[in-house]
């Protein structure tokens, strides 16, 4: 009899080295991280030396929405794709490498980042004596996940998604998204409805920026962007009165989504446009 989809001796010790350190993080479980390990993946990631701010982001990024996870400093892949342990000339400050995160990174991701700094002035493992490597290690909080960069720069996008997958960080797929939201919404910190409405939130804002109208092209361009529907004049509308109805439709999604009838909704919205006029 035989046993499908089992795992390789190797890959499964290399996998139970990654989460004894990810556990533990010594200078012991470090040593058997290199020695052990197969390679780059989607929990692990090598790099000879410290990367730019906002590549190093991008790639916390894809990791933080994946899974418990570590950047390695100080070691190279060959051409091979083996792994080889040359050092850092210096450790790198924890606290500028945090301080310059914090620039892009949401304040929930930067409570799970830990650096650690690991020297080897004598070791049974020869090709790391004498040498120094640090790690990020990035803990997995399903609960707060999908992350995004809370600021863009020309190679990080504020509005992606990014994921790991297979050695590569890259912008999610839908399937990788939704795997996403489903690991948030069973850690029951929000459910599938407030992610809806939040979109829903996110179309009006939206809209009601389209009231000022800036100009007919792109108001145009706009609202085929957000809404998925062409802004004709076979509606019978100019494109402002065609915003306007647009917006009430989305109330009324957002409405029957908080579970409340259209009674409630005009109620209130009638009470904050009271509430406005008393201000």
């Amino acid at each position: 009899m035989t046993v499908k989809n089992k795992k390789p001796p190797a890959e499964r010790g290399a996998k139970d080295t990654f989460a004894r350190f990810l556990e533990e993080p010594s200078r012991e479980s470090f040593r058997r991280l290199l020695t052990d390990n197969l390679g780059e993946g989607r929990y692990v990631d090598f790099k000879r030396e410290w990367l730019p701010t906002h590549e190093l982001a991008k790639k916390v990024l894809g990791f933080a929405n994946r899974g418990p996870s570590c950047l390695v400093f100080g070691v190279a892949e060959n051409d091979d794709k083996t792994l080889e342990p040359v050092g850092l000339d210096q450790f790198q400050d924890k606290a500028d490498i945090q301080n310059k995160l914090r620039k892009l990174l949401p304040s929930s991701l930067m409570d799970q980042i830990t650096t650690w700094d690991f020297s080897y002035e004598s070791a049974e493992y020869e090709k790391i004596k004498g040498k120094k490597f640090q790690t990020l290690i990035i803990d997995y909080r399903p609960e707060y996940v999908p992350y995004t960069a809370i600021k863009g720069t020309t190679d990080l996008k504020d509005t992606a998604i990014y994921y790991r997958r297979d050695g590569l960080t890259i912008e999610a797929s839908y399937d990788e998204l939704q795997k996403i939201i489903n690991d948030r919404i069973e850690t029951g910190h929000s459910t599938r409805q407030e992610m809806d409405i939040k979109k829903h939130l996110e179309h009006l804002k939206a809209l009601y920026d389209e009231l000022p109208k800036r100009s007919p092209f792109f108001s145009h361009l706009t609202a085929e962007r957000i809404l998925g529907v062409q802004a004709a004049d076979h509606l019978g509308q100019s494109y402002s009165e065609f915003v306007e109805t647009m917006i009430s439709l989305k109330k009324g999604l957002i409405a029957e989504e908080l579970g409340l009838d259209r009674k409630s909704l005009i109620q209130g919205i009638r009470s904050g446009i009271g509430s406005k006029a008393r201000s």
